[in-house]
């Protein structure tokens, strides 16, 4: 996957931001001491990616 996120800060929250132009979106949120790298949500996301969705 080629797609880059881009950085984005809103009101001091950091968060990354996959840009299809794309008219379904999906906000993934992750627990307390889970990040977005282990694999739950990296791989969810590589899907969402790949379905043509944007992921905040």
């Amino acid at each position: 996957m080629k797609i880059k996120a881009k950085q984005e800060n809103c009101n001091g929250i950091p968060y990354d931001f996959f840009d299809h132009n794309s008219n379904s979106i999906c906000f993934m949120l992750s627990g307390t001491g889970y990040s977005y790298e282990k694999p739950v949500l990296y791989y969810s996301r590589l899907l969402l990616l790949e379905l043509g969705y944007d992921v905040i």
